[in-house]
């Protein structure tokens, strides 16, 4: 059977093509995807995405949502997936709170004056944001403006850490300040997958606007 379409999915830093038939589920695409990965993934441990939404329902047939869909007999659909095993998510886990460790270690190890550096750098930092947020109270609120929901990636370790993140640069004053002096609205501000390496790959994506604005994603995790 010649295929309608082809899938794109990006993987775990790869680039994978799937022919897109009648009966191509979700499921049987996320087999294809543990295959191709050689690890010890499962079934649940894997998300694919579609223009930033999850397509949740396994027995979903992407013929149907993909090739029905467009007018043109061959059509190549571009899909993200997210896929770690509880065992690396564990070991990333590790790896994070040696990493947190180490660097409370080296702000220890610091001379008098390179505290009192930082020391200088954070009181700058706090008056610039006590300024911002003082234009900001003087104004009216605009209804119009600011975050409507955040969303974390929630198969990736550390999630609480990633939605303190957001959420400090959700309500940082001087991004409200911004926000509220165009009056632009951001429906959701969301974690974006740590797909590529910083400087090393050919695609590595820091950040999305989807849609002017109706979703943000940032990347704040590192490659490793």
């Amino acid at each position: 059977m010649e295929p309608e379409g082809i899938m794109l999915v990006s993987f775990r830093g790869a680039k994978l093509e799937f022919p897109i038939v009648p009966g191509t589920s979700v499921r049987s695409t996320k087999l294809r995807l543990i295959q191709s990965a050689e690890k010890s993934l499962s079934l649940e441990d894997i998300k694919i995405f579609h223009k930033g939404k999850v397509i949740s329902d396994e027995d979903a047939d992407l013929y149907d949502i993909f090739a029905k869909a467009s007018p043109k007999k061959t059509k190549k659909v571009r899909l993200m997936a997210t896929g770690i095993s509880s065992a690396e998510a564990e070991a990333r886990n590790k790896e994070f709170q040696e990493g947190v460790r180490a660097a409370l270690r080296i702000r220890d190890d610091l001379s008098d004056k390179g505290r009192a550096e930082l020391a200088t750098l954070r009181r700058k930092g706090q008056m610039h944001l006590s300024k911002a947020a003082a234009r900001h109270k003087g104004r009216k609120s605009s209804p119009g403006s600011g975050f409507g929901k955040i969303e974390t990636l929630s198969n990736l370790p550390e999630e609480a850490k990633a939605r303190e993140i957001l959420t400090t640069l959700a309500t940082d004053p001087g991004v409200l300040a911004c926000l509220a002096k165009h009056n632009w609205k951001v429906g959701c501000l969301s974690e974006l997958y740590p797909e590529g390496k910083v400087g090393e790959s050919d695609v590595c994506i820091m950040g999305l606007n989807q849609n002017k604005g109706q979703k943000i994603l940032l990347r704040i995790r590192t490659d490793d």
